[in-house]
């Protein structure tokens, strides 16, 4: 509850593929998703209100498993190569456009 509390009184989500995206989008609220090894376009929040940061690059077999088989220091190798910049970049869309 106190998870759905936040997501419905927020301004802008920004968050890795997991439940909560999901918990923002079943409010409205503009949401920024980055992907890893799962495939957005199966396992995105469904809202007209979503940017999806993939940067299509996963040494893992995408279409087999959404857990990458090669981390870097406990985090997925396509994750770490999702920059600062494309996060800002999307945030400053959604607040300009928004």
């Amino acid at each position: 509850r106190n998870v759905a509390a936040l997501m419905e009184n927020a301004r802008i989500v920004v968050g890795v593929d997991t439940g909560t995206q999901h918990i923002a989008s079943c409010f409205d609220v503009p949401l920024i998703t980055i992907f890893g090894p799962a495939k957005p376009q199966q396992t995105r929040p469904i809202t007209p209100y979503g940017i999806y940061i993939d940067n299509n690059y996963c040494v893992c077999d995408r279409s087999k498993r959404i857990m990458c088989n090669h981390p870097e220091n406990g985090y997925s190798k396509c994750l770490i190569e999702t920059s600062t910049e494309q996060v800002c970049v999307a945030i400053s869309n959604i607040l300009l456009n928004g």
